[in-house]
């Protein structure tokens, strides 16, 4: 038997999709809710949303009628069918050379875009869909269970694929094949992404970049490690968990006289995917795609420490148990597509130590023979390198008001014409922004500008709509949005996504995903993310809060009001004490005179996530006098 309503967890299909978004992937999202018909309890259910052609105009922009969508069995929802014709013929025509694969993603074969070929699959995105679904042991599928879509035009990002109806999967580590047969590994089914992907792996460029992402997403604190997984798990667990009895007692004696319990089975599942399961099943799913060549036999290296805030001058080690290590810092793969090395990786045998003096990403491949490893990367960040932060973000903003359509004269802006991305520097020099640009996320490049200690500048999807909203009193960078040009456009996504910013040699400034289910608030009702931790992972939620602003008063302090100081000089040097807000980031300014100030910043204390007092020691003047000032800007 594939299922057992003894093994019911009520968990496993929104467990995928959940697993999916964290993967870096648009999911469909879903909660759990009681249902009643005409008074009638009815039970348990989990309401999700349909990744249906509305469902894609609100996650990545468009109108739906501008979306090809395929489900089940290969069923055209809505659309037409000639990309997803022209996207498979291809794909049948052979994909073993980098050429092919090239093409089908829209490109030349150097990978640059090409517009005489549309971007007709989203390679990356089918490779993470594949992953999961032979992680899970998917049992339903591939004939079954599935939806795929595509925007038309030039903004197209390619045939995506999401995880629909997966009940029936992580519940077995004995099976190999899906009820439909065949290995999950080796799943091959016409007109499915499964297809796709078998056509995908006569490809050596495309099966270790297979090996990327699966090393991504299974080491190093990834989204399948089992204490993600576990946590994911438990998360869903707990959301039902009173729930359950209620659902016990309308249906648990359905099906047998003895009632199925929260207290007996459930608890008792629960139990197994914690000490079974989850520690065991990612050994398993390695072993399928080392099976069939989805992970090589070299073992990737390993960075000490993987990443994370690190000191200038702190050594990375790269251990690694065979080969020659190549790494770059710089953001390119030690390898290029075509199997050689790239020019700019540096070569050493292991254990190679590398220093870092500002914001790195370290890359690193291990090659032994001609075989080469799955890739190792890590952010480096080190502090006050480019001390910039993103400080609000407007992602999902509220529609035209009245007041604000009779203020622009009746012109009418589209809601999310009023998007901004505020950045804020949190350092005690001035920050030159010419060549600073964000290229995941939005596409914009910052002109010659320089930002001045904890001075905020915000980039605008569309200044008319953002100055008819805040007025013109705000430092505008420029535009990411282009509403006459789709090929120029970009947008920030309702439902969350990853941001880069990089400096002007391409060097991670900042990176992160964000998530509408952080603070509802902010989710179309008025309100922006705002930063609340200025020094902590900008892609944790806790970094962050819900404004309480309505519009999300973009380059104007959190708190209008710096704190007062309190000198202290208890017989040592003088301390100027001060009680600041929860999210207030302080600046200290100095000068020799008052009457022709010339003030310079000393320090600067960024946004914490609770209200503290601090003590900031004053050093006295060489000589005459000096004057401060505290500034919350």
């Amino acid at each position: 038997m594939r299922w057992w309503r003894l093994d019911a967890s009520y968990i496993r299909d929104q467990w995928v999709r959940d697993a999916y978004g964290e993967m870096g992937q648009i999911a469909s999202r879903g909660r759990f809710v009681h249902l009643f018909l005409n008074g009638l309890y009815w039970g348990l259910y989990n309401l999700t949303e349909h990744p249906s052609s509305s469902f894609q105009a609100q996650h990545y922009g468009g109108r739906r009628d501008e979306y090809d969508a395929y489900k089940d069995f290969t069923e055209l929802d809505s659309g037409n069918p000639e990309a997803w014709d022209a996207m498979m013929a291809l794909a049948g025509s052979g994909m073993s050379t980098l050429a092919a694969v090239q093409r089908i993603e829209g490109n030349s074969p150097d990978g640059t875009p090409n517009p005489a070929f549309p971007r007709l699959l989203n390679v990356e995105n089918l490779i993470d869909y594949m992953i999961l679904h032979i992680f899970i042991g998917a049992d339903d599928w591939p004939n079954h269970n599935w939806w795929a879509a595509r925007r038309r035009g030039p903004e197209s990002g390619g045939f995506r694929f999401f995880p629909w109806d997966q009940e029936i999967s992580n519940n077995s580590l004995q099976r190999t094949q899906t009820s439909w047969g065949g290995r999950y590994e080796e799943v091959d089914v016409p007109g499915t992404p499964a297809f796709l992907y078998s056509r995908l792996r006569a490809n050596a460029s495309f099966r270790l970049r297979f090996a990327d992402r699966v090393h991504r997403h299974l080491f190093n604190d990834g989204a399948l490690t089992p204490a993600a997984n576990d946590a994911r798990w438990k998360r869903r667990a707990a959301e039902i968990d009173r729930a359950l009895v209620a659902e016990s007692a309308r249906w648990g004696d359905a099906r047998r006289s003895t009632p199925y319990r929260r207290e007996v089975e459930w608890l008792a599942v629960n139990r197994w995917m914690q000490d079974e399961y989850w520690p065991r099943i990612p050994a398993i799913a390695l072993a399928r795609f080392r099976r069939v060549g989805l992970y090589p036999s070299v073992a990737a290296p390993v960075l000490t420490p993987h990443g994370g805030v690190i000191n200038a001058g702190t050594p990375v080690v790269i251990g690694a148990t065979e080969g020659t290590v190549y790494w770059t810092t710089d953001g390119t793969d030690p390898r290029r597509p075509d199997g050689n090395i790239h020019p700019s990786a540096s070569a050493a045998n292991a254990p190679v130590s590398v220093t870092l003096a500002e914001t790195r990403r370290l890359k690193v491949r291990v090659r032994s023979g001609t075989t080469w490893s799955a890739l190792t990367e890590a952010l480096f960040t080190v502090p006050g390198s480019y001390p910039l932060i993103v400080s609000r973000l407007m992602f999902n903003p509220p529609p035209q008001t009245d007041e604000e359509r009779t203020r622009s004269g009746g012109q009418v802006f589209d809601a999310q014409q009023y998007e901004f991305i505020e950045l804020q520097n949190l350092g005690t020099a001035a920050v030159p922004l010419g060549g600073i640009s964000f290229v995941e996320g939005i596409q914009f490049t910052f002109p010659d500008a320089v930002l001045a200690p904890l001075e905020r500048v915000v980039v605008v999807r569309h200044r008319p709509a953002f100055e008819n909203r805040y007025g013109t009193g705000i430092r505008v960078a420029g535009e990411y949005g282009n509403t006459a040009n789709p090929e120029l456009d970009s947008q920030l996504s309702n439902a969350g996504e990853r941001l880069v910013l990089v400096d002007p040699r391409r060097n991670p400034i900042s990176e992160f995903t964000y998530s509408d289910d952080w603070y509802p608030n902010t989710d179309g009702d008025g309100s922006a993310l705002e930063r609340l931790d200025g020094l902590a992972d900008a892609g944790a939620p806790g970094s962050w809060r819900s404004g309480s602003a309505w519009g999300g008063n973009p380059g104007r302090p959190v708190e209008a009001t710096p704190p007062s100081p309190i000198a202290v000089a208890d017989g040592g040097p003088l301390r100027l004490r001060l009680d600041v807000r929860a999210g207030q980031a302080i600046r200290l300014d100095r000068t020799d005179s008052l009457g022709s100030p010339n003030w310079s910043t000393t320090e600067v204390r960024p946004m914490m996530p609770e209200q503290r007092t601090i003590e900031i020691t004053v050093p006295e003047p060489a000589g005459g006098s000096a004057f401060y000032r505290v500034v919350a800007p």
